[in-house]
């Protein structure tokens, strides 16, 4: 059943933010490079996060880190222009890239 219920949306203007099990979509508003850590991929199985850069590209790169999981077979990966945008999906084991 899908739902449409609201989910959460928050902004990070930080150089770093550890995402929780709650969020869902991250909008990165960043000066300078940002790193963005996803939670292990075994505590946040089945769930989905939206990370867009909204910032301007020459304002640094958005990391995400998977905390010790990879990103499809990578400790890391980058959106590093100006609304670019990742949707990341965890299978329990490692984070995949659903769409870009």
């Amino acid at each position: 059943m899908l739902s449409n219920q609201p989910k959460p949306v928050r902004t990070e203007t930080g150089t770093t933010y550890t995402a929780v099990l709650s969020d869902h979509t991250i909008f990165v508003d960043n000066s300078a490079e940002h790193t963005l850590t996803l939670p292990t991929a075994a505590s946040a199985e089945g769930l989905v996060y939206t990370i867009v850069k909204v910032s301007a590209a020459e304002d640094g790169d958005v990391i995400i880190d998977g905390d010790g999981s990879d990103i499809n077979g990578a400790a890391s990966v980058a959106i590093n222009t100006q609304y670019g945008a990742l949707i990341l999906t965890s299978d329990g084991s490692e984070w995949y890239i659903m769409a870009q």
